[in-house]
């Protein structure tokens, strides 16, 4: 690979409702509508066609093409070196209960134990189903010591049990750590003797330690679970899409988007690192503007069409969890897995979310959704549920000609009929109050989760999204927060995220290596060193392996090593620290004379134990080696131009005469009890930057609106991205 010869790059984000795509340019050698360019960043947004995500990427791809005004898609793949996908497909699946029938072969005495986890309702089990958990009798010790051998007539009987049951695929998951690669590979050999993979009869088989070898027993199986239940349909869709490109002349890997903030090609990714892959990188993109507006400490908040991610910055650093739940508020349900996930909480709460009366007569706003398809009520689709959309069009903050830059026409009389039949007349209120109160409810059900955040002091809140506009103000003011960012390519972050980042292959290792208080010594430390240097080894030959297959020479490649941390002593002190605690490391290999000294001094510093005599240095126990490749790709502008014009090529009309570019006149907007103010209405790609404005006022784009309330101000700059705060106004 080259970086020298990009052109151009391409990074898709197929989200629940809407599918965003990036196209950027660094050279003039794409021509646009006929025209030279030097270089440029767009995006645009089509429906997501569930049923197919390879057509949403064909539209996508389409209006791209008409965009630039190029004769067919076989010219812009030509001159394009990288596309980047991401997608929330694998959490659709868990919400909709689409994966296949899963069993799974665990250690004796361990199945009580698994589904205890999931107590007290068995039958309401992610990803398998309690009647397809069944023990076969491998057992292992803690320290992975095999207790009893492997009986293959046990093992095909209760895989007949399983296939008879429905299991369409089957996990074997052991508890112990290196005795248990064995174990789970016999069985998985033994299922293949009687069920051979070139037969009809075969059944997908999946070892948990292929996909993790975590010490943690629940999380490894969990982990292998949820791979083994997305990995077909995830697989399915995104060779699809790869054999699509390259029939229309790509010749380069299709790259996917990791929910570790990684890319990888569809080959080299595994299911469950896809995890919500746009809101991930959505955070990522966040992590880079932060920078730009030198910002250390921020809450973010994605409000898209299906689902709302809070993420966070601290100190610079995206806060990351490990073992992450996999969409708990979204399911109802908490499977615990073994990633490293930027996403702090994900909500059932987007425009499409459905609302309805519960039993006690109140107000209730999703999970469910009504998707693109039917989509609300104003798309006039068939939706028969009122959405948090029909409340932004009926409360004024949507232009009903002017949704998608006038691609689709909202039914406004449509929308208000039905919120006014099924939701207004049963509470007794009016049809613009109802939607008022389900914009509120959407406040209350995200700020209460950014609550939950222990904030520091005069924390900014980056609103994203396509919604983020709409309720960012009402939101870092029900949380606390001091400001409000917003961000031209908002309504598009998770592909702007993508646009960022790089093919990183991650690869670790269990430890057990302590260091105790006794080994703080210089003759100690050759032994830690060259236990480190043991476990490093063999994963950078790993990575070299794994990267040269990516198109990366040795010497191009940049390391990025990680030591998880453990620590009852200073644990038990309650002192603050973060679980998993991790410490960079410089060097890759170490050196005793240099390294460990080095090493001493980042735990103390680390668990803040500086100041406590040498004696009483806290015993650490090193629990995982992560080593991170890194192979540098291009990346779109992280100050971007914004989309000149809509797709047909003509912008709304703009009132003259009134001493501010874009302004398009007023609008009526409705602010709860009975109030209605009037409200300017701006076209945000038309207004003069640098530039201060204040509400209220409507700043609208063909992808996404802004609301400013009264007693606020935005301040633009030069990229056309804003700060909104509170202001005093005689």
């Amino acid at each position: 690979m080259n970086p020298g010869s990009s052109i151009s790059v391409v990074d898709i984000d197929i989200g629940g409702t809407f599918t965003d795509i990036i196209f950027s340019s660094r050279s003039s050698g794409i021509r646009q509508n006929g025209t030279s360019s030097k270089g440029f960043f767009k995006f645009l947004k089509v429906e997501t066609t569930p049923h197919d995500l390879g057509h949403c990427v064909r539209d996508a791809l389409e209006q791209t093409v008409q965009f630039l005004g190029l004769p067919d898609l076989r010219n812009l793949l030509a001159q394009v070196e990288t596309i980047r996908l991401s997608t929330s497909l694998s959490t659709n699946l868990l919400l909709e209960h689409k994966g296949p029938r899963c069993g799974l072969l665990i250690s004796k005495d361990w199945k009580t134990k698994y589904l205890a986890q999931y107590a007290p309702n068995e039958q309401d089990i992610p990803f398998v189903e309690a009647n397809l958990v069944v023990e076969v009798s491998a057992e292992m010790g803690s320290e992975g010591n095999t207790n009893s051998s492997i009986s293959e007539e046990d093992v095909r009987h209760k895989t007949h049990f399983l296939l008879e049951q429905g299991a369409t695929v089957i996990v074997v998951s052991l508890s112990g750590t290196e005795k248990a690669v064995q174990q789970e590979n016999e069985i998985k050999r033994i299922i293949h003797k009687y069920y051979q993979q070139h037969c009809l009869g075969s059944v997908p088989v999946l070892t948990a330690t292929q996909v993790n070898n975590g010490f943690d027993y629940l999380l490894k199986t969990n982990t292998a679970l949820f791979n083994a239940y997305c990995q077909r349909d995830i697989t399915a869709h995104f060779y699809k899409i790869e054999d699509y490109l390259r029939q229309e002349g790509y010749t380069r890997p299709l790259l996917v988007v990791n929910s570790s903030g990684e890319t990888a090609r569809v080959a080299k990714t595994k299911a469950v690192q896809t995890i919500n892959s746009g809101a991930a990188a959505g955070i990522f993109g966040v992590s880079k503007l932060a920078e730009v507006h030198h910002c250390s400490n921020l809450v973010s908040v994605d409000i898209g069409g299906t689902s709302t991610e809070i993420g966070m910055l601290r100190s610079g650093k995206i806060k990351n969890v490990r073992p992450a739940f996999l969409g708990a508020e979204t399911t109802g349900r908490s499977p615990l897995l073994d990633i490293t996930f930027p996403v702090l909480s994900t909500l059932g709460i987007g425009g499409s979310s459905t609302a309805n009366i519960n039993n006690a007569g109140n107000l209730v706003l999703g999970p469910e959704s009504a998707g693109a398809f039917p989509g609300p009520i104003c798309y006039d689709l068939g939706g028969s549920e009122p959405t948090l959309t029909d409340a932004y069009l009926i409360l004024g903050y949507l232009d009903p000609q002017y949704y998608l830059g006038g691609k689709k026409i909202l039914h406004i009389k449509t929308a208000q009929k039905i919120m006014t039949r099924q939701l207004a007349l049963p509470l007794n209120m009016s049809c613009e109050e109802v939607a008022f109160q389900l914009k509120s409810k959407a406040v209350e059900l995200i700020g209460n989760e950014i609550k939950k955040i222990e904030l520091q002091t005069e924390t900014p809140l980056f609103a994203l999204g396509g919604g983020g506009g709409c309720l960012g103000v009402d939101l870092a003011e029900y949380a606390g927060l001091s400001a409000v960012y917003v961000f031209r390519q908002s309504s598009v972050f998770g592909a702007f995220g993508s646009s960022c980042m790089n093919i990183v292959h991650t690869f670790e290792s269990q430890t057990n290596l302590r260091i105790s208080p006794h080994s703080t010594q210089q003759n100690d430390g050759d032994s830690v060193c060259r236990s480190l240097n043991e476990t490093i080894i063999p994963l950078q030959h790993k990575a070299f392996q794994n990267m040269r297959s990516e198109g990366f020479s040795a010497e191009s490649i940049r390391f990025e090593l990680e030591l998880e941390l453990k620590s009852e002593s200073i644990q038990e002190t309650e002192k603050s620290v973060e679980y998993p605690d991790k410490i960079d490391f410089p060097n890759i290999i170490f050196w005793s004379p240099r390294d460990w000294p080095l090493l001493l001094q980042k735990i103390s510093t680390h668990f803040d134990t500086e100041n406590l005599p040498q004696d009483s240095f806290p015993e650490v126990q090193i629990s995982k080696i992560i080593l991170k490749a890194t192979g540098q790709l291009p990346h779109s502008e992280i100050t971007p131009s914004p989309v000149d014009l809509p797709l047909d090529g003509n912008l709304p009309p703009v009132i003259s005469g009134t001493g501010c570019s874009g302004y398009k006149g007023g609008r009526s907007i409705y602010v709860g009890n009975g109030r209605r103010v009037k409200a300017k209405v701006y076209e945000w790609d038309l207004l003069s930057v640098p530039g201060k404005y204040f509400g209220p006022a409507v700043i609208e784009s063909p992808d996404t609106a802004l609301w400013i309330p009264e007693k606020h101000s935005i301040v633009f700059d030069e990229q056309k991205n804003g700060i909104i705060q509170a202001v005093n106004r005689a």
